[in-house]
């Protein structure tokens, strides 16, 4: 994890709050929205505990495109973080769909939060000093496997900074017997057909909803044959963020003869759209499909 004086973020992104330092209770202005991983409901508060770390945090919200209300930053406003020994204030500007939070006193400053990619955040921290001290270091956590083989960042995972990626690419061709895997930041939609193995049968899906920072991993396929993970010719994939800010198209071009497909990102608005090999990083998906913002 990098400090640094102003770091840039999709206003789709959440915040969190590193209040470590402290063991005061602190007012937010204006009063945040969180989420919590049980669910995807909004959540409304004007408090931060002490000693308290993490949250998928906003200071909006927003309806996108199929009905679900997201966290969202939609103006530029100050957030202060106030106590009895702690006045933290920070800014958060808007620029278009983007948000740059600075800290504007010395009570507080940004961390950018990449625990997997450097180029792939996950969220900023603002985190609370006090005066004159050095902020204690949030406790590491590893991302936490799913049942359907899919990894997630959760709430104050890990604060290590990711490591570099030299796999990316905007095409790949891959034996027709290998699956493919997603990488996510935010909530992603599919048009065209899609299939995650969940236990032992391929199921359509039409999204993939992020109840983490980030989560990557999973077994997709474009059928729900096991034995036929692709259709023959050339197959149009999708990917939407639901609010009309970033989205990518892929092809898939399924060589039957040559037993191998081509994926291709043919074109993308979402920050980052391509494919790499997540065993660089120490995780066992070759194809993974990422799409962040």
């Amino acid at each position: 994890m990098s400090i640094k004086a102003a770091y840039q973020n999709s206003a789709q992104i959440p915040f969190s709050i590193n209040n470590y330092a402290t063991f005061e209770k602190l007012t937010t202005t204006p009063p945040i929205y969180y989420r919590t991983r049980k669910d995807l409901k909004l959540h409304i508060t004007d408090t931060w505990d002490g000693g308290q770390s993490g949250g998928s945090l906003s200071t909006g919200t927003r309806l996108n495109e199929y009905g679900l209300k997201v966290g969202y930053m939609n103006i530029t406003q100050p957030l202060s973080l106030s106590g009895t020994t702690v006045d933290c204030l920070f800014s958060l500007e808007k620029n278009g769909n983007q948000v740059l939070y600075s800290s504007l006193n010395e009570h507080g400053h940004v961390e950018q939060y990449t625990p997997i990619y450097p180029d792939i955040s996950s969220g900023v921290f603002l985190t609370i000093t006090e005066k004159d001290k050095i902020a204690p270091k949030r406790k590491d956590y590893k991302p936490e496997e799913n049942n359907n083989n899919q990894y997630e960042v959760k709430e104050n995972s890990h604060s290590l900074a990711g490591t570099p990626c030299t796999s990316a690419s905007t095409s790949k061709t891959i034996p027709d017997t290998e699956a493919f895997s997603l990488l996510q930041n935010v909530h992603i939609y599919f048009t065209g057909d899609i299939y995650q193995k969940i236990g032992e049968e391929f199921k359509k899906i039409d999204s993939s909803l992020l109840n983490s920072y980030l989560s990557f991993g999973g077994i997709f396929a474009l059928t729900d044959d096991p034995n036929k993970l692709y259709p023959d010719g050339v197959t149009t994939l999708l990917i939407k963020d639901g609010l009309s800010e970033g989205e990518a198209e892929l092809t898939f071009d399924h060589h039957s003869t040559n037993k191998n497909v081509t994926i291709t990102v043919t074109h993308h608005t979402s920050k980052t759209a391509d494919i790499r090999d997540m065993r660089e990083v120490g995780y066992p998906y070759p194809n993974t499909i990422c799409f962040a913002m």
